[in-house]
């Protein structure tokens, strides 16, 4: 008898194990995707540079990862460059809060001071979020979750190191973390292999801040030193080559 119950258990899960075989296989959780965006960096045309202000460096796009619905991309080495415009004109008054507290980052002027700011060290990271009343909080399963022609808030953390290497910077449209600051429009398009995430050129739904991490000027682990906000409009395209759904 025990044999005979054996055998219906081992039935049972050669059974089993054929319908799980015949399943719809997992989607991945990590796949390479790549990141361009609207306009490059000598584009007159493309709005001009008083529109667009975060812009790729005319080669193309940027290879990054999906990992668990967060899309990440890391510039480094020389070979590629991402370039911003952060012209003081366009900084938000009284939005420079360190310099009240006193732990401002001494590179500041190299940011703001220059016509474009060319960083070939720098990371890119988005992810969707959901408005939950006056707040935010992360997208369960990130943009692979979003449906086909869904739109969302979202982040979009800029990341970049300059020469001199004191400290980090971050130029950061993300509201959850850093109230004042615009979320960006994510839209996963029709066809549920691409994204785009997009800052609105109208003063309002365009707004990110400069902060600064771990750099000469923080004292009594004051940080990050908040360098002001400023007006940013850009538009970004993620695309993955493996086949969703959605």
């Amino acid at each position: 008898m025990k044999r005979l119950r054996l055998g219906g258990t081992v039935a049972l899960l050669v059974v089993a194990t054929i319908v799980a075989s015949a399943a719809k296989p997992a989607k991945p959780t990590t796949m390479a995707a790549i990141v361009s965006f609207r306009c490059y960096v000598e584009d007159v045309t493309c709005s001009n540079p008083g529109v667009d202000r975060v812009r790729d460096d005319t080669t193309g796009g940027y290879d990054g990862v999906m990992n668990s619905g967060v899309f990440d991309v890391r510039i480094t080495g020389g070979s590629r460059s991402l370039t911003m415009y952060l012209p003081v004109s366009n900084m938000i008054p009284f939005s420079r809060t360190c310099e009240s507290v006193e732990n401002c980052n001494p590179d500041w002027q190299l940011v703001t001071g220059n016509p474009s700011l060319g960083l070939d060290e720098a990371s890119i990271r988005v992810k969707p979020l959901t408005s939950l009343g006056s707040g935010y909080e992360d997208l369960p399963g990130g943009l692979t979750a979003m449906a086909c022609g869904q739109t969302n808030p979202g982040l979009v953390d800029f990341t970049f190191w300059l020469p001199s290497n004191d400290g980090h910077w971050g130029f950061n449209f993300n509201p959850k973390a850093y109230p004042g600051t615009s979320a960006a429009v994510l839209r996963r398009a029709l066809d549920g292999q691409s994204w785009t995430a997009e800052t609105l050129n109208d003063n309002t739904n365009d707004v990110g801040e400069l902060l600064s991490w771990a750099h000469s000027g923080i004292r009594h682990n004051n940080g990050p030193s908040h360098e002001g906000r400023f007006f940013v409009p850009f538009k970004l395209t993620i695309t993955v080559s493996v086949p969703l759904g959605c």
